[in-house]
This record gives structure tokens, sequence and C-alpha cells, in this order.
């Protein structure tokens, strides 16, 4: 489901946004039947395939989601050799409210690189943070060393122009990319997988 599109939950409480974006074995098993077609292992198998390959994410909602696609790469560059490379393609508008523009990816690394940004743990420690830290930190020099990069410049104004990302919030249907956005239809071509997230028709 679309369980961080923040403006689909507009009536809903902090704590059941929380239960919702839940992420434990007893709310995966809840969702499976919600599921239409699960290719994880096919995918699997394919990214498996890969040595140093390219995965492209068309990024969606800031916030929890985007992070947890900054996670997802992190894991298929640091701890795999399938993948060395990862783009990460943002909106350049907020289309529907939390979509990812350049911005917002900028200051995702920034936020959490700031231990200001949350709360002290109640019990006093602090080991999460540090680890959480740590992996922002290697985030930040993969996007330094171009292992994480986004398809426009991160300093990209809203309403700016990108050739590379002016495609997702245009009025045009997927299969008339190649005519319409030949650069990123053929910039694409080079992928050895592309992540979309998109919410199914009711």
């Amino acid at each position: 489901g679309n369980a961080t599109d923040l403006s689909l939950l507009t009536h809903m409480s902090a704590e059941d946004i929380a239960h919702l974006q839940s992420v434990g074995e007893d709310a995966q098993a809840a969702r499976k039947q919600f599921i239409l077609k699960d290719d994880q292992e096919i995918l699997w198998n394919h990214l498996s395939s890969l040595k140093n390959g390219r995965v492209d994410f068309i990024l969606d909602n800031s916030g929890f989601e985007l992070f947890t696609d900054l996670v997802f790469a992190d894991f298929l560059v640091t701890y795999t050799p399938h993948v060395s490379k990862v783009f990460f393609h943002p909106k350049l508008i907020p289309w529907f409210v939390s979509d990812v523009t350049p911005p917002d990816f900028g200051k995702a690394i920034t936020s959490l690189l700031d231990p200001a940004f949350f709360q002290s743990p109640a019990d006093g420690t602090s080991k999460g943070s540090e680890h959480l830290l740590w992996m922002v930190t290697r985030w930040k020099d993969y996007i330094h060393r171009g292992v994480f990069e986004l398809s426009v410049p991160v300093d990209s104004p809203l309403g700016g122009c990108g050739l590379l990302a002016e495609f997702w919030t245009a009025p045009w249907p997927y299969w008339n990319m190649e005519i319409l956005s030949p650069n990123l239809f053929k910039d694409l071509q080079t992928s050895n997988l592309v992540i979309f997230k998109v919410l199914a028709p009711t």
C-alpha cells in the first residue's frame, strides 16, 4: 500500500500512522493478502545475478519512505557485490504534497546527521543514534563519490527544469517516454533495475 503518502493520511493521528508504517513480521503477514503479485524471489534472483550493477529509484514520498529507499540502496551497495551505483529520481514539484523534491533529498541527509533532529531516548542510551550517524555519514560519502546520485542537482529550485526529471510530473503515459522524454528513456535503459512505487487503482 501507500503507507507513507501523507496526502492520503490527513485524518490519522501520529500513532495511527506509526502503526500503519510498522514493518514487523506480523504487519507484513497481514498485508500479504493485499499483494496482487509477489515477484520478490524473481527480483532477488535478478539482483543476485548482477555484478556492480545500477539501480534506479523513482522517488515517491519524503520522510519515512525516502529514508527506507536510502536504507535499501545502502544495503545493495554496501553489503552486496551486485550493485555499485544508485540513481534517485526526484520530482521537480511536490506533485502530491509529500513527493520528494531535490531540496527534500538534501534536507533528509542534513537532518539525519543533526544530533538535535531526534529526541534523546528515555533510557539515556544512544547506540541507535550512533549507528544512524555512521550509516548516514556513509550515505553522504556515497553522494560525494557519485555512488548515490540524484538525477538533477540537489539545489534545483522547485519548478525548475531537468531533462531527467520533468517527465515525472508531466501528464504523459509511460509508453510515450521514448518520444516525449528521450534523454530519460535512454538513461533508464542503462539501469539494471528501476524501482517504482505506485498506488494501485481501487
